[in-house]
């Protein structure tokens, strides 16, 4: 936190200020509701793009590249917002409760920190593929027309 006898502005040094007071623990439905708008959201953003890579996948739907439209780049879009909100949700409490749990097994001073980050990652994403992997099948399907 920048002392007063810095050269900052009383302007920046509030900014300073909320910027710590701003970091304070979600609560685990603060945490799920962050998760599934974060994740349909940006699901959401990228369906053009998965539109185009499942259309040029398939020799059958390939075809329809030729005919690009807004509405055959949203294809589908509305589902994978609907869709992506539970795994969204369900991703980030369970990485939540992974990172809960290993921060009290292995104390906060040891070096393995980023070590653990990756760890509740992993099997967060490995459990929530429950959840995916249909949800994935039945945007493709959607997507492909």
């Amino acid at each position: 936190f920048p002392s007063t006898s810095s050269s900052l502005s009383m302007k920046n040094r509030r900014l300073f200020a909320h910027a710590s007071i701003a970091t304070a623990n979600l609560t685990f439905r603060q945490t799920m509701l962050a998760g599934a708008l974060s994740r349909a959201i940006a699901q959401t953003a990228m369906q053009p793009a998965n539109v185009v890579k499942t259309l040029l996948q398939g020799r059958a739907t390939s075809s329809q590249l030729n005919k690009l439209s807004f509405k055959l780049l949203t294809r589908g879009a509305g589902a994978q917002f609907i869709m992506s909100l539970p795994h969204g949700a369900f991703n980030f409490a369970t990485l939540e409760a992974i990172k809960d749990y290993t921060s009290k097994v292995f104390p906060a001073s040891t070096a393995i920190g980023p070590f653990l980050d990756f760890f509740s990652s992993t099997v967060a994403t490995t459990i929530c593929s429950v959840i995916s992997t249909p949800q994935m099948v039945i945007s493709d399907r959607i997507m492909a027309g």
